[in-house]
């Protein structure tokens, strides 16, 4: 499952937009000339690629400007993807010309949801591709039993020789291509694609300078776990795909509401205040001595992309060696940056700067694939910068060592949600004073639902998340209680009422049309926006009362894999969250201010069916005056 703390976007591939009309964006033909690579569009072709939300397609009659579309009233190809409509534009081309000439073939066998989430990436832009003659690509596939299976979940091993090799490929700018060159050479763990006749393989693999096949002890480039996806496959046998992007850890976190509405009792408000003005004297000491590489990995992390950092001037010259107090614009403009980043902890924005980080899982088994000596017990967790990675134990993987007995989903990836090994965990290290000051991590993904978490030891080889304090000092796993942590999710009694059904997927025709693809917008739009309405919905809840109901429609993961892959329909988990909001304002109880916007109302209802307005107050529920976050 994906779509919690993975990697996302266009791996630092700068985003250019053409200039863009209300309503839809376009991306156009000519960013391929600004370093921005698309390998399966034409190269001397006019294109366009138009995305508007799913929203707007069904709700209005969205006028697309004539230069956005070509002239084209019927898009080329058409997916669906992230509550968007992409539809792209092929001068003169029709749909089967641009398959065969993009050497791609569509399989909606498993739902045009499905396919879509497939093709949408290998039609992004891409840091680094190269197309080989298949020959020139060797891929050993792995024999597995059910918990190898499981532990390889999204995960890879690559040579060094490829990812060389892809870079040699020389389709980047000469800026574009040292900038990727640096950051892809020196990775040890990189996002890969790889697409072939057979279809699609994706994750994250550990970077291995002499991988060799465990079999025959030859040289090889992809060590991999028998999961190819067809959906999405090559035309063309002789040839093979691969495309790279870097993945970055971070040796900080910003805690969002969500996480903390699950943890609130275990983070104390004092202590959450003082780290605030940690962070705040932070910035202050660097402008007063110049040491200014803590406040650039702040900006670097807020800003979330290259070509951002080299957008803003202040970065650039801090970069660069430029002093913090030669210029009062520069002191100015970082004290801003910093005011804005405290801005996100007011009310519903809420982002609070805390001691942790956050990297990519794997399970130990495969970094020792890798050739790497990563040795984790059971219970334990290696932090290691140098790959980005969290690795845990691989039966731990498969089912924790302390589980619930009665439980039958218990290991790591069930209690992390459904985690898999392309997924990103928010770490956060603490000396545990229930049991005699050992030193411990909590991970978890977001978003959660409480009680999706797991309290794992460092190794003594793991790296620690040091926090600087105000007077300068560094400290690292500071004090606090594991008993204050929400039971963990196989130690609760939850009764899910099957409000969506998974194999309930939407029909696909035969074959990919442009048309087909309306029944996929249609699902999309039913289910547009439950998510984050399920996610609320479970916030005020846990806030107000300080537990979840006994009995939910569906688990988290179910609405997200159904809202981000199948399609499936989660009407039942809407309703669901009207009623809570309805049972809630209808019996006053007095609701957090900062929550109210996270109230599930149906607008499509008359005004005088609508539930009454939340009674305006900073107060908890009588019923439970410790649960106000």
């Amino acid at each position: 499952m994906g779509g919690r703390g993975s990697t996302g976007g266009y791996g630092g591939v700068p985003v250019f937009r053409w200039p863009e009309p209300d309503g839809y964006t376009v991306r156009a033909s000519h960013e391929q000339e600004n370093g921005v690579l698309f390998p399966f569009l034409p190269q001397h072709k006019l294109w366009r690629v138009v995305s508007t939300p799913v929203r707007d397609v069904v709700e209005k009659e969205v006028v697309y400007d004539s230069a956005h579309t070509l002239g084209m009233t019927v898009p080329t190809v058409r997916w669906v993807k992230d509550g968007k409509v992409h539809d792209l534009y092929v001068d003169g081309t029709e749909t089967a010309a641009f398959l065969q000439q993009a050497g791609l073939q569509l399989d909606v066998s498993k739902g045009g949801a499905v396919m879509a989430k497939r093709l949408s990436r290998v039609m992004r832009p891409q840091v680094a591709h190269r197309f080989f003659a298949r020959e020139a690509v060797a891929i050993h596939y792995m024999e597995q039993t059910a918990a190898e299976v499981k532990v390889w979940d999204g995960a890879g091993l690559v040579s060094r020789n490829m990812v060389e090799r892809v870079l040699e490929g020389g389709q980047l700018t000469a800026e574009r291509q040292r900038k990727v060159r640096h950051d892809l050479l020196h990775s040890q763990r990189v996002e890969f694609t790889v697409l072939t006749a057979n279809g699609q393989d994706k994750g994250h693999a550990l970077v291995v300078e002499d991988l060799r096949d465990p079999v025959t002890g030859r040289p090889i480039d992809f060590l991999l776990p028998q999961d190819t996806k067809s959906q999405v496959c090559l035309t063309d046998a002789a040839t093979t795909f691969v495309s790279f992007n870097a993945v970055h850890g971070k040796s900080e976190m910003r805690l969002d509401i969500q996480s903390l509405i699950n943890h609130h009792h275990f983070f104390d408000n004092e202590q959450l205040l003082q780290w605030q003005q940690d962070e705040t004297a932070l910035y202050l000491a660097a402008i007063e001595t110049g040491e200014i590489q803590p406040i650039l990995q702040r900006m670097a992390s807020a800003m979330g992309g290259e070509e951002e950092e080299g957008a803003w001037p202040v970065y650039q010259y801090l970069a660069n060696g430029g002093d913090p107090k030669q210029f009062r614009s520069v002191i100015r403009q970082v004290m801003n940056q910093q005011l804005a980043r405290l801005q996100h902890t007011q009310l519903e924005k809420l982002r609070l700067s805390v001691p942790g980080g956050r990297y990519y899982v794997l399970p130990a088994g495969v970094g020792e694939a890798a050739g790497r000596h990563v040795m984790v017990e059971r219970g334990e967790i290696f932090i290691d910068p140098e790959t980005e990675t969290a690795y845990v134990n691989d039966a731990d993987w498969v089912r924790m060592h302390d589980a619930n007995r009665q439980a039958d989903n218990a290991g790591i990836a069930d209690l992390l949600g459904g985690a898999d090994n392309d997924d990103a965990l928010w770490l956060f290290g603490f000396s545990d004073e229930d049991d005699g000051g050992q030193r411990k991590v909590l991970a978890w993904r977001s978003p959660n639902q409480k009680g999706e978490y797991v309290v794992l030891k460092p190794t003594a080889a793991s790296a620690s998340l040091p926090w600087r304090e105000q007077d300068g000092t560094k400290s690292a796993y500071p004090t606090m209680h594991s008993s204050q942590l929400a039971t963990r999710t196989d130690f609760v009694e939850k009764q899910y009422t099957g409000g969506i059904d998974p194999d309930a997927v939407t029909s696909f025709e035969a074959a990919y049309s442009v048309e087909g693809m309306t029944r996929v917008i249609d699902d999309a739009y039913r289910n547009d926006g439950i998510l984050g309405m399920y996610c609320n919905a479970q916030m005020v809840q846990e806030a107000v009362f300080g537990a979840l109901p006994d009995t939910l429609p569906a688990s988290l993961e179910a609405v997200i894999d159904s809202t981000q892959k199948t399609g499936a329909d989660v009407a039942a988990v809407r309703q669901w969250c009207y009623e809570q909001t309805q049972r809630l304002l209808t019996n006053k109880v007095p609701l957090p201010e900062l929550l109210h916007k996270r109230l599930s109302v149906d607008f499509t209802l008359p005004r005088e069916e609508r539930p009454p307005a939340p009674r305006r107050t900073m107060s908890a529920s009588p019923a439970d005056k410790d649960s106000e976050p």
